[in-house]
């Protein structure tokens, strides 16, 4: 398992803004398909990092149930379980941070991937038309 890196997906928002910028103006079919290559494989990575944050979430939400409840109990205190939930998702507003921003990058990624792929397809009936005109 690869360690998570939050610096990693935001770093791949600011390379689609500059790479994907201009995907609409490129007429060639080969560019295209070597963005998209560029996209799934991006696509696998941004999927593996999702599951590990997801896994990092996990824990640290156990981690702070398992501390908020050791305390309450040592204090003889009850808590309502809204009250308990809202707390440990508070703890864990960095872990939350890093899940949300890696699953819009796999999102992004595949809007990006369906646009480029639609391109193509517009390329290549652009083409057929071109050919039986001539």
């Amino acid at each position: 398992m690869n360690a998570f890196s939050i610096k990693k997906i935001e770093s791949g928002f600011q390379w689609l803004r500059t790479e994907f910028d201009n995907s609409g103006e490129i007429q060639s079919i080969d560019v295209l398909i070597q963005r998209l290559d560029a996209i799934n494989a991006s696509l696998a990575w941004a999927g593996e990092q999702m599951a590990v944050a997801k896994k990092l979430l996990n824990e640290r939400k156990e981690q702070a149930y398992i501390n908020v409840m050791g305390s309450l109990e040592t204090q003889g205190k009850k808590q309502f379980p809204s009250i308990i939930k809202d707390y440990v998702n508070s703890k864990c507003h960095q872990e939350e941070y890093n899940y949300d921003m890696d699953e819009r990058f796999c999102r992004t990624l595949v809007h990006i991937g369906d646009n480029i792929r639609t391109a193509v397809s517009a390329l290549k009936e652009q083409a057929k038309l071109s050919s039986y005109a001539t």
